[in-house]
């Protein structure tokens, strides 16, 4: 019999599996990918007996091969906070969801612990784009300063998970995990090499994408390894910069096809993931994704979002 953690390869995955492992050593299997490597259970061969404990994955995306493992006496464990499609009913499968806009992983992982590891919790929350839910849970524990060092290793942790494949990332994340694991504390772990080398990576790619910014909505970045490792914290940056705004950001990925990231504004969290689902993709309330998208069909795109997100004028940056 097998335990599989199977976990996101962003901060809030990490985080997540971070604070259940803190409390319960298992031994088990880790299977996990860059940020839009979702459907994580598709190349393993389950047995009966087996478990699986899911963290931060879209059970939408993973329904059939859910209901597979299942049929095969697999018991699971899912928790996540993206959309999560049709119920399942089956005595082996346990969910714990919550699509909130306020709510990630780590939160409900935080919640299911009663708040014992709160501080890697916090870290997965500011990398989620929930800094408010972030200092609530270390406020009383934290100073100000203390609590700006954990936002910025929640965005790192975060920027690392976005690329292409496994190969644009500065670390593959079990490898990050297995870092922050050891080192049990947040503050501990940000005096690691790890942590500096994600520290400089960050800096460099947002030079370079800040210069791909012009106010609009629709930002297109180019097919190269720094702009795929920023678009996830770009998507973050502007929705704080320009809270009333919906954002579009794209990422060339040749042969006409784009990935896509949506925010929805911050002033109203609701909706990116519904609308990505209609081309394809998913996500959650706040923010969604479309992994591939004929650049084609970007026009249409666009139309959607401004009609999801009306606009009162287009006189301040929101022309394309």
């Amino acid at each position: 019999m097998t335990q599989y953690d199977i976990f996101n390869g962003d901060s809030d995955g990490l985080c997540a599996l971070t604070q259940l492992r803190l409390e319960e050593d298992i031994d088990s299997k880790l299977i996990t990918g860059a940020k839009r490597d979702i459907r994580l259970l598709d190349e393993i061969n389950f047995q009966e007996g087996d478990s699986i404990l899911a963290l931060d994955i879209s059970l939408a995306r993973n329904r059939d091969l859910v209901i597979k493992a299942l049929d095969r006496g697999v018991r699971i464990r899912w928790i996540d906070h993206h959309l999560p499609g049709e119920p399942i009913d089956n005595p082996l499968f346990e969910s714990i969801i919550d699509t909130a806009s306020d709510v990630c992983t780590s939160v409900l992982v935080n919640h299911i612990l009663d708040g014992r590891q709160s501080v890697w919790a916090a870290v997965g929350a500011f990398g989620d784009s929930i800094p408010m839910i972030g200092y609530e849970l270390v406020k009383e524990i934290h100073s100000d300063e203390e609590i700006e060092e954990l936002k910025t290793l929640g965005r790192l942790l975060n920027y690392n998970a976005y690329g292409r494949t496994l190969k644009d990332l500065h670390f593959h994340p079990i490898d990050l995990y297995k870092s922050m694991l050891e080192s049990k504390d947040p503050f501990c772990f940000m005096k690691t090499s790890m942590y500096y080398q994600l520290l400089n990576g960050y800096n460099d790619d947002m030079e370079k994408a800040r210069k791909t910014m012009d106010g609009g909505i629709l930002i297109s970045l180019p097919n190269e390894p720094w702009a795929f490792r920023i678009s996830g914290s770009l998507a973050h940056l502007v929705a704080k910069e320009d809270p009333d705004l919906p954002h579009i950001i794209t990422s060339d990925l040749g042969n006409g096809t784009i990935r896509v990231s949506i925010r929805a504004p911050a002033s109203n969290p609701q909706g990116a993931g519904e609308l990505c689902a209609h081309f394809g993709g998913g996500g959650r309330a706040a923010a969604g994704g479309i992994d591939i998208l004929a650049i084609k069909t970007l026009d249409e795109l666009v139309d959607s979002v401004r009609k999801r997100w009306p606009m009162e004028s287009t006189d301040s940056g929101t022309e394309l």
